[in-house]
């Protein structure tokens, strides 16, 4: 398995194409030419980090994490969630890397690994809802690794996924667009109640309400 040292500038190389040249490398790609952009300054952040050798490139970095960061906050919820669900959507103020609380009841919260869907999480909240986070107004985007190994999932992810179906959260998956460690991690959004994306998104099914399994993947 390669490192993200090692794959960072292929992603860098591949993605610029991808934004300059607005073509799909896959069903999808093209709506979410923001988001790409993202997973770009993300992976050219990567490059400046493992590349720097001085202070000042070190500085730089920074900048350019921070910056990366920002990108990937303002394209998923001012264009990837929006074209999925509509209506438009903001990062928590309150759970915005907290996703525990929202996913499951108290009593159930020991039962659950959130980090097998949800690692780097990201609870985005809709725009004119009130009262407090909960499933019926927030979105979870998670970056984990390797979630999704040929088609396949862990027991432990499958466990989890059928435990959240259960619990009334659909789950859908993407090998890219994931702003953390571009090409290294996949992108996982979860919506309680959500039985269905657009084909044309290129997201495909982990797990319906009523802990229905989807897509053909198996433990």
């Amino acid at each position: 398995m390669k490192s993200p040292e090692c794959i960072a500038a292929p992603v860098v190389d591949e993605l610029r194409t991808n934004v300059r040249e607005r073509e799909p490398r896959q069903e999808g790609r093209a709506q979410f030419p923001r988001t790409e952009a993202a997973c770009l300054a993300s992976s050219e952040a990567m490059t400046f980090e493992h590349s720097a050798t001085t202070r000042l490139d070190r500085i730089r970095a920074a900048n350019a994490s921070r910056r990366a960061d920002r990108l990937a906050v303002a394209a998923y919820g001012e264009e990837l969630l929006p074209k999925l669900f509509g209506g438009g959507w903001h990062l928590s103020r309150r759970n915005a890397t907290f996703p525990a609380g929202i996913l499951t009841p108290r009593r159930y919260m020991c039962q659950i690994n959130s980090h097998t869907w949800f690692d780097h999480p990201l609870v985005f909240r809709q725009d004119g809802t009130r009262g407090p986070d909960s499933p019926a107004n927030c979105v979870i985007v998670g970056m984990p690794y390797g979630a999704v190994v040929d088609d396949e999932l862990s027991t432990s992810g499958r466990q989890d996924a059928e435990m959240l179906g259960r619990l009334g959260w659909g789950i859908w998956w993407r090998p890219d667009l994931s702003t953390h460690y571009p090409g290294w991690t996949q992108l996982v959004v979860a919506k309680h109640g959500l039985l269905a994306c657009a084909a044309s998104s290129g997201f495909r099914p982990i797990v319906s309400p009523a802990a229905r399994l989807r897509g053909g993947h198996r433990a």
